[in-house]
């Protein structure tokens, strides 16, 4: 019954107490509205996302979370020091550039994992989870091509430099697989033409006509 009368006037448990508690007390709720305008979904349009790609850096090695974006002090402080940005937060002292940048970039600290040896912590970056038995989980540009399609109708949606992919599609078809780069200075394995470029723009012309 409780159930029911929650879901017809759409509040969630822990909103329906908070009121509960309010009107019992004898608190005047701030808003002055009733629970089903209060239970109302908001008419304001979602915010657009107006990035047209991502670029997802994983760096193997390199500099600790202490000598960069999280500095800290007493027992755990490394060698650099704690400056202020033009942001929030403050950055170690190794960073002075992206300091005067902070107000563009968002650091997340709060990002906690259980796992302790490198080659499952990258899976867990590359995925979001952890490895489980031989499921193997899809990468960043799977998920996204899964879910917003193809970014376009013949390049690929997404690609994977200086690393092979590994099926970087997981449990999703191959065709959602991003296009593996292993030396960028390379390009593209199998993609240069073999022959000169005025004769294959001869057989194309002739594959034209016909």
């Amino acid at each position: 019954m409780k159930s029911s009368l929650l879901q017809l006037s759409g509040l969630s448990r822990r909103l329906f107490v908070e009121r509960l508690a309010k009107s019992t007390l004898g608190l005047t709720i701030i808003s002055g509205t009733s629970f089903a305008e209060d239970a109302k979904p908001s008419t304001a349009p979602a915010a657009k996302a107006k990035a047209k790609a991502v670029i997802m850096l994983q760096l193997t090695g390199g500099m600790s979370q202490i000598d960069s974006f999280d500095p800290k002090t007493g027992p755990s402080k490394g060698p650099g020091e704690a400056i202020k940005t033009n942001a929030d937060y403050q950055i170690s002292s190794y960073l002075p550039q992206i300091a005067k940048i902070a107000d563009k970039i968002t650091v997340i600290r709060s990002m906690t994992a259980k796992v302790g040896v490198h080659e499952s912590a990258q899976y867990l970056m590359r995925t979001g989870f952890e490895k489980r038995g031989t499921i193997t989980h899809p990468m960043l540009g799977a998920w996204a091509q899964h879910y917003l399609g193809a970014s376009h109708p013949t390049l690929p949606s997404s690609v994977c430099v200086n690393r092979p992919s590994r099926s970087g599609n997981g449990f999703f078809p191959a065709t959602l697989s991003p296009l593996p780069i292993l030396d960028p200075n390379e390009g593209l394995r199998n993609s240069r033409p073999t022959t000169a470029a005025a004769t294959t723009d001869k057989r194309q012309a002739l594959l034209n006509e016909l």
